[in-house]
């Protein structure tokens, strides 16, 4: 995938994110769609869609591991 070979757009990491939340063309993995929506927070760019990533994380009582 692009995302895999860094070529990264936050509200496209954001999307995946969701497409693995809510079983959108896979099966549902909410370990992979957090994993996507950190990246998204990571990105940053646009902010916006980064910021989205981090409400979706947080309001699953998700940690937001940057490091």
């Amino acid at each position: 995938a692009a995302a895999e070979r860094g070529c990264l757009n936050t509200k496209g990491l954001f999307r995946l994110g969701l497409m693995f939340a809510n079983g959108d063309g896979t099966p549902v993995d909410m370990d992979k769609a957090a994993e996507w929506m950190r990246k998204a927070v990571l990105n940053n760019w646009p902010p916006e869609s980064a910021q989205q990533a981090r409400d979706w994380l947080t309001a699953r009582q998700l940690e937001v591991d940057l490091a």
